[in-house]
């Protein structure tokens, strides 16, 4: 998994990125440095994909109309169709949300973009992922979660044990 550090390195420009094979990079940044990592990402020599997982509202924005859709518009944009409920640092199986997220995927392998060219009206096609969260599931995420970040309170947790939580009880 990579560090803090790292992922600061990603956007050093003195660093250099020798991939041996054609690589995908696959990510979930940020929302604000989404755009600088994708464009990073793209100029990349030896990679033949992006895919990012991104709050929907990522889509719209005159600023990132201009600098990314109108100049690298993504092969396919690909919403859950069920809200993804993302915590920091762990996995909350009770957790809820109100945000939609999705992938936003360029492929630059050849024939990618003409594959999918007769699905598409105006730019990138639009394939929804499907309900899929109880059938993929395990009763054992959990426990690896928890195993994989000590020391992790889920929110859920916490808000059960919140003094506004606690007055309504």
């Amino acid at each position: 998994m990579p560090s803090e550090s790292s992922a600061l390195l990603f956007f050093d420009a003195a660093t250099h990125w020798p991939f041996d094979r054609r690589v995908w990079i696959v990510a979930n940044p940020p929302f604000v440095p989404a755009a600088a990592m994708h464009a990073k990402a793209l100029a990349l020599e030896g990679v033949d994909g992006v895919a990012l997982l991104l709050r929907l509202l990522w889509l719209t924005g005159q600023e990132r109309w201009r600098e990314i859709y109108a100049r690298t518009p993504p092969t396919v944009v690909a919403p859950f169709v069920e809200r993804v409920p993302m915590v920091l640092g762990g996995y909350d199986p009770a957790a809820s949300t109100a945000t939609d997220y999705a992938w936003f995927i360029w492929d630059r392998t050849p024939g990618a973009g003409r594959a999918a060219q007769s699905d598409r009206r105006d730019g990138f096609l639009c394939q929804h992922i499907e309900p899929c969260q109880a059938q993929l599931a395990k009763r054992e995420d959990r426990a690896l979660a928890l195993r994989c970040v000590p020391g992790f309170v889920s929110p859920s947790a916490l808000k059960k044990h919140s003094p506004r939580q606690l007055a309504f009880a």
